[in-house]
This record gives C-alpha cells, structure tokens and sequence, in this order.
C-alpha cells in the first residue's frame, strides 16, 4: 500500500519478471461472461506465487496448494473449492521447472 502526499506522482514502476508464469478460469460461456474461479501462478526461483479470484470480493493470495484445506469461502461459494484445486494443480504443472 502506498500512500501519495498531495503533489506526489508515481513515475516509474518495478515489477520482476517471472520465469513462468500462467492463469487459468473456469467458466460456464453460456450463462456468464465473467470467470466462476481463476488462479493465477507465477514463478520466481524456487517459489511460486498463487492467487485465486472469484472465491471472494478481493483477490486470495495463496503460500501454496495445501492453503486451500484452511479457506473459508463465503457459503455459497463453498462448491467453487473443488475447481480452484484442479486449477492450482494445472496451474503449477505448467509453470514447474
């Protein structure tokens, strides 16, 4: 988080590249526009980053797959649990040295 003081204006931004990177989403095209569950997972090194959307209003930062055994999601997403673990699983194997 970043906080500007009047006057202040952001001019240049650093972000690393990733060694690999991907994101996946689970849609159903015929009733939405918009994706039920996506994970998206990128590669730094020796570790990787994982975020979901759709699970919740903000975006869920993952430590790793094993993460989504201790969420919560909101009770009437609970179902989405499922796809997101086959889309982490799918998302590490392609972004896997």
């Amino acid at each position: 988080m970043t906080t500007l003081e009047p006057g202040e204006l952001i001019l240049e931004l650093e972000v690393p590249a990733p060694e690999a990177s991907t994101y996946l989403k689970a849609m159903d095209r015929r009733r939405f526009s918009f994706a039920l569950v996506g994970v998206a997972a990128a590669r730094f090194g020796a570790g990787t980053r994982l975020a979901l959307s759709g699970m919740a209003p903000i975006p869920w930062l993952l430590d790793d797959e094993e993460a989504l055994d201790a969420a919560t999601p909101l009770p009437q997403n609970a179902y989405k649990l499922e796809i997101a673990r086959a889309l982490v699983r799918r998302a590490l194997v392609e972004v896997a040295p």
